[in-house]
Formats: C-alpha cells, structure tokens, sequence
C-alpha cells in the first residue's frame, strides 16, 4: 500500500508542477485539491489495512476492517471533494478532474507496465 501511495503522491507533485506552468497558480492549486480528494482517503485506508494486518486476527476481522476502511475512503473522498468545490471559488473545474482522475488511475498504468515487463523475464 505504501507503495501505490508514493506513486500516487509523485503524480499529484507532477500534476500541479504541470498545472502551474500550463494555467497558472489557480490551475495548480485546483489539480492538488482534486488529487488530494482521492490521496488523502486512500492513505485513511491504508491505515486501517495496516492497524488491522498488525493484530492478528482472523479472516473475518480483517474482511470487516476492509470494508469499514472501503466505506471511510468512499465517505471521505465525497466530503473532500464537496469541500473543495464549496471552498475554493477559484476552483477550474478541468484541472480538479485532471488531478483526480491521474491519481486515482495512475496505478493502473504503473501495474499494466510491471506486469508487461515481468512477463517478458519469465521462463
């Protein structure tokens, strides 16, 4: 988990370096809410994955605790993504989805690429 969290986070940094070259400060700071919106719920998540692997408990627990930190990510992400519409006025609007839409998919991408790579290694 930690790992798909650094590459989501190298992402997001990517994202709002582009942002701000290509728009400006407001398109910046639009593609980081948007990012953080799907960032942020998925560390919450991790969180709960580790504190629950950590005590050894048995399969049901741990398929509790997955859903319980499903459903804060999911909760979560609704509540930062409504904030960040409600509280930032300057909010561009195509940025925000930029941001959100390259984190949140960005890990597809690096599974497809390690599984085409491996893939070719194998005897």
């Amino acid at each position: 988990m930690r790992k798909v969290l650094f590459f989501q986070l190298l992402m997001l940094i990517l994202i709002v370096i582009l942002a701000g070259v290509v728009g400006g400060m407001a398109a910046a700071i639009s593609a980081l809410l948007g990012g953080l919106s799907y960032l942020l719920p998925s560390a919450v998540m991790g969180l709960v994955v580790w504190l629950i692997q950590g005590q050894e408990k048995g399969f049901k627990q741990a398929q509790i605790g997955f859903i319980i930190g499903q459903s804060l990510k999911i909760f979560l992400a609704l509540l930062m993504l409504g904030a960040s519409v409600l509280c930032y006025s300057g909010l561009m609007g195509i940025w925000f989805m930029i941001g959100l839409i390259c984190v949140s998919k960005f890990i597809y991408l690096v599974i497809w690429k390690f599984g085409h790579y491996g893939s070719r290694y194998r005897k």
